[in-house]
Order: C-alpha cells, then structure tokens, then sequence
C-alpha cells in the first residue's frame, strides 16, 4: 500500500466528495490539539459503502505527514476481490477475518498496524447499517482499544446511505463528516464492564455526533 497513492487518492477524493456530495466537515478542531501521531483509531458509523474514503478525505491533509498510512479494516470478499481488491489495497483497506472470538488472532494484523504508527478506520458494527445502534457494536473494538490503549476518534458520517447515480451527479445530497473529541476507553468504561458493554460505550460517543 502506497504512501503516495493515499495523497493522490486525498486530493481526488476531496476535489470528488466537494463537488458533487458537497461534503461538509465539522469538528476538525478536535483534531488539532489531540491528534499528534499515527496509532488513531477512528470510530465510524457505516451508512454507506464509502464511507471509510469519505473520512479519510476528510482528515487533514497535514495529519497525513504525522502518520505513515491511514487503513481501513474490509471484508476478505472486497480487498480480496479479483478486479477492485488490489485497488482497494493500494488504497489502505486490509482483510479482517471471523476467528470464533480469539480477538488476538483476529485482529492480530490490526494490532501490528497500529504499532506502526499507521492509524486506522473502524466500523464497530461491522457492517452497513443506515441508523447506528450502540448495541450492536462488536467486542473487538473494546479489545482493540484496551489492548493498545489506543486514542479513540468518533467520527459520523450523514447522509452516505445507498447514493444513487442520479444523486451523485445531480448533487442532490450533501453528506456531512463530524469529529468528535479523542477519548481512550477508560475515559469511559468502569472495570466492572465486559468488552461487549464497553464497545457498546465507545460506539455511544459515534451516535452522540448525530445530533451535532
């Protein structure tokens, strides 16, 4: 995966989202003061299919020269594909696999990824899902964050479910990205919650932007 490729891919992908989602970008402040390094773990919600590209265009363009790449976690069936996996690649996405809940083998390139300092976008859900529910989030986040006691991001994405030709070329959605404020799991979880309860708490801090 190409350093490069992301910084031409940011600059495409910005001119792309500005001009015909009018994407507009809240929250970047929050950014600024917390956000020194790689090994980020921004936490999404997932509405629609770009939404991990949407995001990353939306960082800062300086935030990338802090990190060596930004990543996004994908199901083997789309970075694997045969046509657009290689591309999807070259872009940042990984594959993630089922391991019957051994979060260390599942999530074991994950965690390599992030020493690395290359930061990373997750969708808690693990799936496309237009109206976030926290109780759906799954413990491999939770995981993630206490295993590394990673700096958390919560980003929401509006408006990004199931965009049609005609509406992207007819610029009749506007999608909005929001940052929230960087947290660390034990900002939030008590010792007594399981990794389900406290993936529940950090997918919250998502949910919570969708009223921003």
């Amino acid at each position: 995966m190409s350093y490069t490729a992301q910084i031409i891919t940011w600059y495409f992908g910005r001119f792309i989202f500005k001009v015909f989602l009018r994407l507009k970008i809240e929250g970047l402040e929050n950014l600024n003061s917390s956000i020194k390094k790689g090994g980020v773990v921004f936490v999404a919600n997932h509405g629609g299919k770009s939404d991990a590209f949407i995001i990353g265009c939306s960082l800062p363009l300086d935030y990338f020269k802090k990190i060596k790449k930004l990543r996004y976690m994908a199901h083997p069936k789309y970075s694997e594909n045969i046509i657009y996996g290689p591309i999807l690649r070259l872009l940042g996405a990984y594959s993630i696999r089922k391991c019957g809940g051994d979060y260390e083998k599942a999530l074991e390139n994950t965690i390599e990824i992030l020493k690395s300092n290359q930061s990373l976008v997750i969708f808690p859900v693990g799936k496309i899902e237009p109206n976030l529910i926290a109780e759906h989030a799954r413990p491999g986040v939770a995981y993630l964050a206490e295993k590394l006691n990673s700096v958390l991001v919560p980003v929401y994405v509006a408006n990004s479910h199931k965009i049609s030709i005609f509406e992207f070329f007819g610029r009749k959605r506007q999608v909005k990205v929001v940052f929230g404020q960087p947290f660390q799991c034990c900002d939030i979880a008590s010792q007594t919650d399981n990794l389900r309860e406290r993936a529940r708490k950090i997918t919250a801090k998502v949910a919570e932007l969708a009223t921003a």
